[in-house]
């Protein structure tokens, strides 16, 4: 009984590792994505089309800058070429831009207030003539000194003047240098809430941050931006516009991004299927013995028990009668 116990355990385990030896195989993961030539390249080419578009998508929100005339042709023929939004340029720069980009979707940006410590009349007057020239954004520089001090009311009051003069036109508060946290967050929020469009600051740890100040639609702008982690930075937190000095080199670097799609495996036929192991057959499985009970193998033969006379007769002792025992036949003795 033991030994058949044991050797149906031992067939019970060896089905189910067959078992799961072909689970394994059936349900093994492939590696890779396998792609014939033709179908690689195709999809190749889909991918850089699709990251050409993103890159071309991401220089439209871009901005160049044009401070001395010897960097004219080439500042016009990039932003002419990677279509950006706009060339920020002082006033002096005005007319030969115009010339050079003709009739192009390229904004006229003009810095006005030079260093920012104007009059308000001077910023008020740089912006009709920069109107009057073509150009189409105005960029305010907010006089430094006024931060220093605090005066906030006389920030307030110097951008709605130069608002009121620009009328239509999209205006621009920027801030030159260094400041707090706290200051850049009041002065975004003083900005937004006077009805200008952008709020214009250099670009340093956690500037994206910003954003959150502005309301009443205005956007935040950052100046500076050298590298294409940091560009790709400022798009990913929608930052309204980027100016920078940079944006050929970055556009460089990133279409060499784009032509880096690698695949796992490229082949020119379909990889042949993988043929599974033959299922071994069944074992012939012995038929059961009967278990063993306590009942002998032999059965004893049922006799039927002598009688007693019988067996006195046997052992040679004579048979007696019975007498029957009562007060008639018995003897009473009194003491």
């Amino acid at each position: 009984m033991e030994n058949q116990i044991n050797q149906q355990e031992l067939l019970t385990k060896a089905n189910s590792g067959v078992v799961a030896a072909q689970k394994t195989q059936t349900e093994k993961p492939t590696k890779g994505v396998l792609l014939s030539v033709k179908e690689a390249e195709e999809f190749r080419a889909y991918k850089r089309r699709k990251a050409v578009e993103e890159i071309m998508a991401g220089m439209q929100k871009s901005a160049a800058t044009l401070t001395t005339e010897a960097e004219l042709p080439r500042v016009c023929e990039r932003a002419l070429r990677l279509k950006q939004a706009a060339i920020k340029m002082p006033l002096t720069r005005m007319s030969a831009a115009k010339k050079r980009l003709g009739k192009s979707k390229i904004k006229f940006d003009c810095l006005i207030g030079g260093d920012g410590e104007t009059s308000t009349k001077i910023k008020a007057y740089e912006t009709r003539e920069a109107i009057r020239l073509g150009a189409e954004e105005i960029t305010v520089v907010i006089t430094p000194s006024y931060i220093t001090a605090s005066k906030f009311e006389e920030i307030r009051r110097e951008l709605r003047a130069i608002r009121r003069v620009a009328k239509r036109k999209i205006v621009k508060a920027a801030v030159f240098g260094e400041l707090s946290l706290a200051v850049y967050s009041r002065l975004a929020r003083l900005v937004s809430e006077v009805g200008l469009q952008f709020f214009c600051i250099y670009s340093f740890s956690g500037c994206e941050k910003l954003r959150f100040d502005l309301i009443n639609g205005c956007k935040l702008e950052i100046m500076g931006i050298q590298t294409l982690q940091d560009f790709k930075r400022m798009l990913t937190f929608n930052v309204g516009r980027i100016v920078t000095d940079s944006a050929w080199e970055i556009y460089g670097a990133w279409l060499q991004e784009a032509d880096k799609i690698e695949f796992a495996k490229m082949l020119e036929k379909a990889p042949p299927k993988e043929e599974l192991p033959e299922k071994p057959s069944a074992p012939v499985e012995e038929p059961a013995q009967a278990a063993p009970t306590d009942k002998p193998c032999v059965e004893p033969k049922q006799t039927t028990p002598l009688p007693v006379s019988k067996v006195v007769e046997k052992n040679g002792i004579p048979e007696q009668k019975p007498t029957a025992v009562g007060i008639e036949g018995s003897e009473l003795k009194f003491m």
